[in-house]
């Protein structure tokens, strides 16, 4: 039997560090987590199914009679353009991310104001352009929320049967916020295929005992999975038990990676010296570098055309309505410590400049908390 180096690292499951033990032993058929694409592939379809139940249900609504097929052509071809608007906003809005358990939570209210601003610039939309020969007032309200149950029951409910996976047992070892999340977050969520089964809290344990921990849940309870910092790996102490844990054929995942692949941040008690040393260490190339500056003008260009109509209504609306500049400008520290400038949408009555006495009259306005919820500004 060949062997790795003990502390040999390769990229497994998702990109995720997968310490490799016996190779000849390691055979996990499951994908750790749905495939990312395919999740938001199957997202977007069902979305655009559910908003177009959503017309038909409020057109049987509304009529009180199922609708003829005139009728549905006449209002799906306007619609239509309304669907596509629906899925831009869900993308701005971050409903096409992870189905974590923090965005499940928010679900619902997040549908509901994006649907808000679709059917606000639906309406301008349907009154503005009268080639289309409809003004449905009363659908849009009926549409608005028919739209927002059937997609947030789609997504809370539905979805999460096609995404359900066989879970392996696991184990995790680790201690503070971090540990508590990642569990919280698997066990909570069908769309992870392993669940642990047991927690061991590293507080106040010696190695050997952890040690002994671990070897015991992989023999009594036959747990597949061990997720724990590799940095307790690095201890003399620990290595001297290798083979007992290199016999387990178990899959070992580093915590820190795995929370990092889990809510796409790195935890606060990971940051250390050596992580920004390694994080300086995986600078891309100059080639990646000027692809990837111009992707993004391309695609902010993109995107400006396309939202261009939506951010003229919303400064007309700031500068109109409220009688005050509808922009503010605020600086940021960049690449290389360079402060530049962001503009927003202001959505308090000014703009304090984080001044302290300023701050005490200042206040959200509620089109400013509208434009927040929607993430619009």
């Amino acid at each position: 039997m060949f062997l790795l180096e003990p502390m040999a690292v390769v990229q497994g499951i998702r990109g995720m560090s997968v310490l490799w033990l016996p190779i000849s032993h390691v055979l996990f058929s499951h994908q750790m987590f749905l495939n990312l694409r395919r999740e938001a592939f199957i997202l977007l379809i069902g979305d655009l199914c559910f908003l177009a139940f959503s017309l038909w249900a409020t057109l049987l609504l509304r009529y009180s009679a199922f609708p003829d097929s005139h009728t549905v052509y006449t209002h799906f071809v306007p619609f239509s353009f309304l669907f596509l608007f629906s899925v831009l906003v869900f993308l701005i809005a971050g409903l096409y991310e992870k189905h974590t358990l923090l965005v499940k939570s928010k679900l619902p209210e997040m549908v509901f104001y994006a649907q808000v601003a679709n059917i606000a610039l639906a309406a301008i939309f349907f009154f503005l352009v009268p080639y289309f020969g409809i003004q449905p007032k009363t659908n849009l309200v009926i549409y608005l929320i028919l739209s927002t149950i059937f997609v947030s029951a789609w997504r809370l409910y539905l979805f999460p049967f096609l995404s359900v996976v066989k879970p392996a047992p696991a184990l995790l070892v680790g201690e503070g916020k971090e540990a508590e999340d990642v569990m919280r977050e698997v066990n909570g969520n069908t769309r992870y295929a392993m669940r642990f089964v047991a927690h061991v809290d590293m507080g106040g344990r010696s190695v050997e005992e952890i040690q002994k921990t671990i070897l015991s849940h992989l023999k009594e309870t036959g747990v597949s999975i061990v997720v724990m910092p590799f940095g307790y790996l690095r201890d003399q102490s620990f290595s001297k038990e290798w083979d007992a844990l290199m016999l387990s054929s178990a899959i070992f995942i580093d915590l820190p990676n795995l929370y990092e692949d889990l809510f796409d941040s790195v935890a606060l008690a990971s940051l250390d010296t050596r992580w920004f040393l390694g994080a300086r260490a995986r600078t891309p190339t100059a080639l990646y570098d000027v692809l990837k500056r111009v992707t993004d003008i391309i695609l902010a260009l993109c995107a400006l055309i396309c939202l261009l109509p939506l951010m003229l209504i919303i400064a007309l609306l700031l500068a109109v309505g409220e009688g005050r500049k509808p922009f503010i400008f605020q600086k940021r520290i960049g690449k290389g410590n360079r402060i530049i400038s962001i503009i927003k949408f202001r959505t308090m009555l000014f703009d304090d400049g984080e001044d302290p006495e300023k701050k005490k009259h200042n206040r959200v306005t509620r089109l400013g908390a509208f434009l927040r919820r929607t993430q619009i500004d």
